[in-house]
């Protein structure tokens, strides 16, 4: 069985376009610009839970 890689594992891994790229797939009805939207905040989340894992 194939699953897809999240947008947000792709993301801790830097690899932005693969991520939106899955997130188009999860998200099939949204329009680019919320897609883009949608990224943006999953990259902040991500930036923010890698901060804090190093003050750990």
């Amino acid at each position: 069985m194939f699953t897809h890689e999240t947008p947000a594992f792709l993301l801790q891994k830097k690899r932005r376009r693969a991520a939106t790229r899955a997130l188009k797939w999860f998200r099939r009805e949204k329009s680019d610009d919320d897609i883009q939207e949608e990224i943006h905040e999953m990259e902040a989340h991500v930036r923010n839970m890698q901060t804090n894992a190093t003050k750990v």
